[in-house]
């Protein structure tokens, strides 16, 4: 077991991706086809330790964005799925509005963990709306994708050389967030994992 990973899954704070990292040195890529409970009854067994709802949230999400391709498809699973990524609220829980900073951190973590589809016309439609709400004319760097399979922001980068841009400083402050996260489970390189970004898990 690993020694770090204890606290990564007792925390309500912990990222999708540093959760999903530790789920899969665990338990290999078996894990992705385990329901919430199975989960939860596992790594309490084996960690000795009761994931919070948040944790079991994250998983669930960043799960069900790995094994099919709702998150690219349907408007309600993009936005629940990007809900969930950023506040831990259950993803069927659509009672507060998904922001576009959660869109922006939803679209940014799934890149970071598989390999990023064409958007259906709904998700960018719906996306676009939020972006002239909150006053952009043309989509940034970090949302082209949703327009654009091909134009994949590189994360990593952004991470290294920080922008003042709103949409881009919040999803920094997540990434820092990451690193501050994979540095307490030594056993797993952390910088691997974010520089492995857009693999697919059966890359």
């Amino acid at each position: 077991m690993l020694t770090g990973s204890k606290q990564i899954l007792e925390s309500p704070y912990s990222l999708a991706t540093v959760i999903r990292a530790v789920l899969h040195t665990q338990y290999g890529d078996e894990v992705y086809d385990w329901d919430p409970t199975t989960v939860f009854l596992e790594v309490k067994d084996d960690f000795r330790v009761e994931m919070p709802d948040t944790v079991i949230s994250r998983w669930s999400a960043i799960q069900a964005a790995m094994v099919n391709d709702v998150f690219f498809k349907r408007v309600d699973a993009f936005l629940g799925i990007c809900n969930t990524l950023t506040t831990g609220r259950p993803f069927f829980d659509m009672l507060s509005p998904t922001t576009l900073e959660e869109v922006a951190w939803g679209v940014a973590e799934v890149g970071l963990n598989r390999d990023i589809l064409p958007f259906a016309p709904g998700v960018q439609v719906y996306v676009n709306a939020l972006l002239k709400q909150d006053g952009y004319s043309a989509p940034p760097e970090l949302l082209e994708v949703v327009m654009d399979a091909g134009k994949k922001p590189d994360l990593v980068e952004l991470y290294r050389s920080p922008n003042t841009d709103v949409l881009d400083s919040f999803v920094l402050g997540k990434m820092e967030d990451m690193v501050h996260q994979f540095g307490k489970i030594p056993e797993i390189d952390g910088m691997k994992v974010l520089e492995g970004a857009g693999k697919d898990k059966d890359d």
